[in-house]
């Protein structure tokens, strides 16, 4: 697993964790009244993710997940003042609604799954690379502001 680190692209997990809920969810044909309560989870973790695209992109430095060594800079702005990756916690949100919404109890299994494997392979790299690149002020981020939340 070491050597798919920074090679697969965060939303190639994403993907891939959302058709695992979907099978998932084949299984159910019951449609509870609480799916709806997936909606607003959603909704949030695709309004955090936009904000922190936003972010990135007001500070005009690389969106690109495979390649932190091309960042011109770390954003501190937005939600980054109380999570270091709201993108992925988006993402995460995103996964746990989308399970809701398919009545995929099952498939919120997935999500914790898609924390690790993403802090593994994708967010210790990447903070790797970024204290070599922006070195005490990132120190102290680290220290500042949690990974997740």
């Amino acid at each position: 697993m070491a050597n798919l680190k920074l090679k697969v692209p965060p939303p190639a997990y994403f993907l891939l964790g959302g058709s695992l809920i979907y099978l998932a969810s084949r299984r159910h044909q019951a449609q509870p009244h609480w799916r709806w309560l997936g909606l607003p989870v959603f909704g949030v973790g695709l309004g955090l993710g936009l904000n922190a695209i936003g972010a990135f992109k007001a500070r005009q430095t690389t969106l690109n997940p495979v390649h932190p060594e091309r960042a011109s800079q770390f954003v501190t702005a937005g939600a980054y003042r109380f999570s270091r990756n709201p993108m992925y916690l988006g993402m995460a949100l995103m996964l746990s609604g989308w399970s809701l919404l398919w009545t995929s109890l099952g498939g919120l299994l997935v999500v914790p799954a898609f924390v690790a494997v993403l802090t593994r392979l994708q967010i210790i790299p990447e903070e790797e690379q970024l204290k070599k690149t922006f070195g005490a002020p990132y120190q102290a981020y680290l220290q500042q502001v949690r990974r997740w939340l």
